[in-house]
């Protein structure tokens, strides 16, 4: 892809291939288009399975951050083993009449590109929230708006055009399914995963709170 090292482009390459090599066992649609230093590059969405409005959905989601390579991998090493199962693993073909299965694998293509946690205005996409928070947050870590030249910048008000991507893809098939579990898969110093409660927001309990309880508990 031009200027760029074969290693900073291996997911979005890898991406491209998945999809022009077995399209044919899914769909797929542009979540938003981007364009750095003369690239086109897109985010997109690729779902599996059950199409009717009534089915449970998992969205597997990674590369949030442009640094953080491995959740992006982990994500497209899960969707080529799908594929690659799915036309002739009979259990995987009738999971699959009763559910949905949805990926975006590279939310942040311009971050990988750059070698850069933020996206190319240098915003940290995960910090950059459509909401704010009620409590105090953790200095810089919980994110800012002093300046893009800070770590965890948040951006100005308003979400990126990724965010907005993805928050809007959310809502589609939040309509389109009777339920949806999200994996947000990431790379960094942690040792445990984590359930994240929605509503991060807030202290307040918020409806549906016991069920998210019992996912940690089975987490």
């Amino acid at each position: 892809m031009g200027q760029f090292s074969f290693e900073h482009c291996f997911e979005i390459d890898t991406l491209k291939r998945l999809i022009a090599q077995h399209q044919h066992l899914f769909r797929h649609q542009t979540l938003v288009d981007l364009y750095y230093r003369g690239e086109k590059l897109s985010v997109t969405a690729i779902e599996l399975g059950q199409q009717q409005s009534s089915c449970p959905t998992v969205l597997f989601v990674g590369g949030v951050h442009g640094v953080e390579r491995i959740g992006a991998q982990v994500v497209l090493a899960f969707l080529t083993s799908l594929l690659n199962r799915l036309p002739w693993d009979t259990h995987l073909q009738q999971l699959l009449q009763h559910v949905r299965l949805a990926f975006v694998p590279v939310v942040n293509p311009v971050g990988f590109l750059r070698g850069s946690r933020g996206n190319g205005n240098n915003v940290d996409l995960m910090r950059n929230a459509p909401i704010d928070s009620d409590e105090d947050v953790t200095f810089l870590v919980g994110g800012q708006r002093i300046s893009p030249k800070l770590p965890w910048y948040r951006g100005k008000e308003g979400m990126e055009v990724e965010t907005e991507a993805l928050v809007n893809y959310v809502k589609q098939i939040q309509h389109q399914s009777s339920s949806v579990i999200a994996l947000d898969a990431h790379s960094g110093f942690g040792l445990l995963d984590h359930v994240w409660f929605p509503h991060a927001h807030t202290r307040q309990p918020f409806e549906g709170m016991g069920y998210i309880y019992q996912l940690y508990q089975l987490h």
